[in-house]
């Protein structure tokens, strides 16, 4: 671990105390199920730690920054069937001939490329 004790909610208060700034946790429809303690304490996907009570499970969708918010779901409301990005820094300094690896219809542009399932995948999530 990188941290000496391994505590980051120390470290970060230590370091970076901006980030304990409070805000809502709500339902995909708005409705306010809790308060979280800063979001720079949650990972998209998150189901342990969130400090709200549910029947079923519920993850860490998204984070609405402009709302200082966490938007939790269920786990069908996880992940994404397309990914896109951009500014891609190929290792060998040369774009791969398409297509390549799981990428079906990959490359879009030069340093660009977009790939769609046909089912949604998990590790696919929003946009950074």
């Amino acid at each position: 671990m990188f941290l000496g004790d391994g505590n980051y909610r120390d470290f970060l208060q230590r370091n970076a105390p901006q980030v304990y700034n409070p805000g809502a946790i709500l339902d995909r429809e708005g409705k306010r199920l809790g308060q979280h303690d800063g979001m720079a304490f949650y990972t998209i996907g998150q189901r342990k730690g969130l400090g709200i009570s549910s029947p079923i499970p519920l993850y860490v969708l998204e984070k609405d920054v402009e709302r200082n918010a966490l938007i939790v779901g269920d786990q069908s409301a996880l992940g994404k069937s397309v990914l896109i990005a951009d500014q891609i820094n190929w290792i060998s300094g040369k774009q791969p001939a398409a297509p390549f690896g799981a990428c079906e219809n990959p490359l879009q542009s030069p340093g660009s490329l977009s790939d769609d399932h046909s089912a949604v995948q998990r590790a696919i999530q929003g946009s950074i």
